[in-house]
């Protein structure tokens, strides 16, 4: 329940006393009555103003007329103070129509008030709109200064030196009057319509009073003549009150235009009409009946003219209503093309435009940083385990990633897998540590319809100045976020100058090993694979090497990924595919002992994924006279993964060609792939046969492993073997074959026929 305004008791309690005092005292009693209650009322109008102004929910422009009327108040207070002084030291009721002291007071305050809603910004308006203003202020005010100057002008009515007040008076209460109504109906007033009544009723009652007192008829001492005069000052303090109580309760309690505007001329032209018929001298019948013919027919085009213009409203409103529907249908439009509909996060385009809102609107001292999300191995949950489950796992790293941030900072799905932040007001090393936070939030592991999964997510982060531009913090948090990717995924880069100079340079080594495929400078090297039993070999990897003429031998490490990302695994596959099947059918051509030589040659997932692959690996063995059984294409686990390869890698099966699942437990795969896909042989990951021989936790998966080869009926390889230790071990646990640099490095074609030979000369 809200509690009475202690202003308004203090107040009603002096209009209480007032009114008593004025009921049970004589005449000398009622003078002093009327001019301290108005000082209290002035005292409450200034009071309550000065608290409407301080409210928060007001804008700038608001805030001044509030202050403004404050400082009339103000004014008025000082005059009406004047006054009760003047009463107490010299009671007369000729004091109740003011002095020049108070008057000029009160003018002032009321100029005050008529500039300051003059003066308040109103909506745009054309020259059309500007004229029909300037048309009804003339009418108006022409007609309320008729009305005036016909009262103050009758003879013998005014004194010389009160005509200029009292007209002054009049038309200040006119022009305020007027600016107030017009104020309240432009749409952009600072008053709403319910809290300007009060003073439109105060302005009606001193109007009233000014013209009682042309005319000689106020009502002096009595109770009439008391509400006349005092009347107007409670009714202003009760303006501020209803404006405070409408913005309490709704703060855009302002008024809304109003279509009864086209009623301010109108009553202009019935002031004037009035006016003109008592003015006739004497009037005979036939002067009455033209006068009334005049009104007559005035008052039936006005009402004419109001119901035209009553129809038209109706017409606009029905057309404002439409409008209406119109924009917030276009809300909605622009919402969902600037919306990820999955993830209810930013699209690229809705991103791009609030990123260019919030750097050019906002200053940003500590700089901005734009991040870069992505998900790691996304495709391949997305291919194994269906697209509504990676709908939904996008879905969730959304609100995980929702949450995490703060909440000014843009969050937005770019496409795919890839998510993109931006956070201002942040230093370069807040930056890092809200992407170190964002990792972290991914590991702990997501519940998607039913499973506990853990995402991992390379980020890149570029952090600048707002002035650096959207383009280019882009950019540099892409090339940061592959650097991340590069580094092992899983984790972040923050992007400094050198990874720019290093895309560059990895831009022109992609431009270099374009040119290099298909000549001398790219060869094949061969790592033997040997029966750990008997020491002979079996088969061979084809592993390729790059001798650059002026950098020098280029690292696999460094340009096969240069060849994955850029596409160019592609044809430099094929050129390994057929160079070591050409190279596999050559020695067996030449040597006994390579009869039934197998050759593995890597092959990447994108290679895999073009159209045509297994009629190109059956035109090789066709075209070099290898047999099928022969060759073994090694596959990783994040390769096979992909759903849409299952369908080749079954086709290769069929033609006779082995598949070597490589690196095998490195990947977060599922043991049912074992079932699912077709591989013939499973390489054991030289990282679990470095310490099998000494750790524990090793030596249990490389057991695992054989079991599973040996339960499956498969090969099992063991790679990376190093020392006699580590071969004797395995051969223990089961292994047949192995490779390593125990046996041999990757050898030449002339080393590994030299093998051959000898191998040869001791049979």
């Amino acid at each position: 329940m809200r509690r009475p305004d202690p202003i308004l008791l203090v107040l009603a309690a002096c209009t209480t006393a007032s009114v008593a005092w004025f009921g049970l005292g004589d005449e000398h009693a009622r003078l002093l009555t009327v001019w301290p209650l108005r000082v209290a009322c002035d005292l409450a109008f200034v009071v309550l103003t000065r608290r409407v102004a301080g409210m928060a929910v007001l804008g700038p422009a608001t805030r001044r007329f509030w202050w403004s009327l404050s400082s009339a108040g103000l004014l008025f207070g000082v005059g009406d103070a004047y006054q009760a002084v003047q009463m107490v030291r010299a009671p007369s009721a000729t004091l109740l129509d003011g002095t020049q002291v108070q008057w000029a007071l009160i003018l002032t305050g009321m100029a005050q008030v008529v500039l300051t809603m003059l003066r308040h910004p109103s909506p745009k308006r054309t020259f059309g709109e500007w004229l029909r203003f300037g048309l009804d202020a003339a009418g108006f005010l022409m007609a309320g200064g008729l009305l005036v100057w016909s009262l103050a002008s009758l003879p013998g009515v005014l004194d010389e030196e009160d005509v200029l007040s009292v007209a002054g008076a009049g038309a200040l209460l006119l022009v305020a009057a007027f600016a107030t109504v017009k104020l309240i109906l432009s749409g952009n007033a600072p008053i709403s319509r319910v809290a300007a009544v009060p003073g439109l009723l105060a302005a009606g009652l001193a109007f009233t009073t000014l013209v009682l007192d042309i005319l000689e008829r106020s009502p002096g001492t009595s109770a009439a003549g008391m509400a006349l005069c005092v009347g107007p000052a409670v009714l202003m303090a009760f303006v501020p009150r209803v404006q405070e109580l409408q913005l309490r309760a709704d703060a855009s309690a302002v008024s809304r235009p109003y279509f009864g505007q086209s009623l301010i001329p109108l009553t202009g032209c019935a002031t004037v009409l009035v006016q003109a018929s008592m003015a006739l001298p004497r009037p005979t019948l036939r002067d009455l009946v033209l006068v009334l013919g005049v009104v007559a027919v005035s008052v039936v085009m006005v009402t004419r003219q109001e119901l035209n213009t009553r129809d038209n409203i109706g017409v606009i409103k029905r057309l404002d209503t439409t409008l209406l529907e119109l924009r917030g249908r276009e809300r909605d439009l622009q919402q969902q093309a600037a919306r990820d509909p999955l993830t209810g996060l930013f699209n690229r385009a809705g991103f791009a435009a609030e990123a260019q809102r919030v750097l050019a609107d906002e200053a940003h001292d500590r700089g901005c940083a734009l991040m870069l999300i992505d998900l790691d191995d996304f495709k391949t949950v997305n291919d194994t385990r269906g697209h509504p489950f990676g709908d939904a796992l996008l879905a969730s790293v959304a609100e995980r990633l929702r949450r995490t941030v703060r909440p000014l900072d843009l969050v937005a799905r770019l496409g795919g897998d890839e998510f993109a932040i931006l956070a201002c007001d942040l230093t370069a090393e807040a930056a890092d540590a809200l992407a170190e936070r964002l990792l972290v939030e991914l590991t702990v592991p997501l519940a998607v319809d039913g499973h506990a999964l853990v995402v991992r997510a390379s980020v890149g982060v570029a952090h600048g100045t707002p002035e650096a531009g959207m383009d280019e913090m882009i950019r540099d948090a892409d090339i940061a976020m592959y650097a991340a990717k590069d580094r092992g995924k899983g984790t972040f880069r923050r992007y400094h100058p050198e990874m720019g100079e290093q895309l560059v340079e990895r831009a022109h080594l992609g431009a270099e090993l374009e040119k290099a495929i298909g000549t001398d400078q790219i060869r094949l090297l061969y790592q033997p694979i040997v029966d750990l039993v008997t020491g002979r070999m079996t088969g061979v990897e084809a592993l390729t090497r790059w001798h650059h003429p002026e950098r020098g031998p280029v690292s696999p490490a460094e340009f096969i990924p240069i060849a994955e990302y850029t596409g160019l695994i592609v044809p430099l596959g094929r050129w390994i595919l057929a160079e070591a099947c050409r190279q596999a059918a050559a020695w067996r051509d030449a040597f006994d002992e390579a009869a039934d030589l197998v050759v593995n040659v890597n092959v990447a997932g994108r290679q895999l994924m073009e159209p045509g692959f297994v009629d190109e690996v059956a035109g090789v063995l066709r075209r070099t006279g290898l047999p099928a059984r022969q060759l073994t294409v090694e596959v990783t686990e994040t390769a096979v993964l992909r759903g849409e390869v299952t369908d080749v890698l079954q086709r290769l099966r069929d033609l006779g060609v082995g598949l070597a699942l490589d690196d095998f437990g490195t990947a977060a795969s599922s043991l049912g792939l074992l079932l699912t896909c077709p591989v013939s042989v499973l390489k054991l990951d030289r990282s679990f046969v470095e310490g099998v021989t000494t750790a524990d936790r090793q030596s249990a998966v490389a057991t695992a492993v054989i079991q599973m080869a040996a339960a499956l009926k498969l090969r099992a390889v063991a790679e990376g073997i190093e020392t006699v230790e580590q071969a004797s071990y395995l051969r223990r646990l089961g292994y047949r074959y192995g490779q390593g640099f125990l046996f041999a490095r990757p050898l030449p074609v002339d080393e590994v026929a030299g093998w051959f030979r000898e191998t040869e000369a001791r049979v």
